[in-house]
């Protein structure tokens, strides 16, 4: 399948390109895998746009030194909270584009986001930014003009105890 209308992510570093082969490579190859148990037992599997998309910025961002530019995608949590929330497929697509959208802005301007430590007791440097009803952590790097994404939680999750339990963990990062 090929996308309609695709852009690559706007995340790529000036170094990095897009080679369609790979991501179509990518996108043919899990497309040719099929369902093992359950409902769709046999059948193939059949990427959804949102689903292609993240597959072709994944394998289809390649770095100047041959390697893919991202090697991890986290959006099985947000997802799985918004499945459980029985949202319609187009209210999550509009979430994840206000999330998307807000990462975009901290590219650009990554002070956007408030201090944590002014709304917490324990010393930290994480910022954070409102994004609709989640919030964006992130820590900035100034000297290697570097913003790292730590978590993305649903604001009425319990952020704080989640955060001193994965706090060296990134999730994503932009210079």
């Amino acid at each position: 399948m090929v996308l309609e209308n695709y852009q690559p992510t706007e995340f790529i570093d000036e170094k990095s390109y897009y080679d369609k082969a790979r991501a179509d490579y990518a996108v043919s190859f899990i497309e040719l895998l099929k369902h093992t148990k359950g409902q769709w037992f046999g059948k193939p599997f059949k990427l959804m746009p949102w689903q292609e998309k993240i597959i072709r910025d994944l394998f289809g961002t390649i770095k100047e030194n041959g390697y893919r530019q991202f090697n991890t995608a986290y959006i099985s949590r947000i997802h799985a909270y918004l499945t459980r929330g029985n949202y319609y497929d187009s209210t999550i697509k509009e979430i994840l584009e206000t999330i998307y959208s807000d990462l975009k802005r901290l590219r650009t301007s990554p002070k956007i986001g408030s201090l944590l430590s002014v709304r917490t007791t324990i010393p930290n440097d994480y910022r954070y930014l409102v994004s609709g009803d989640y919030l964006i952590f992130y820590k900035i790097f100034e000297s290697e003009k570097l913003v790292r994404i730590y978590h993305i939680y649903h604001g009425k999750e319990n952020y704080l105890s989640k955060l001193k339990l994965h706090k060296h963990q990134s999730i994503y990062q932009t210079r």
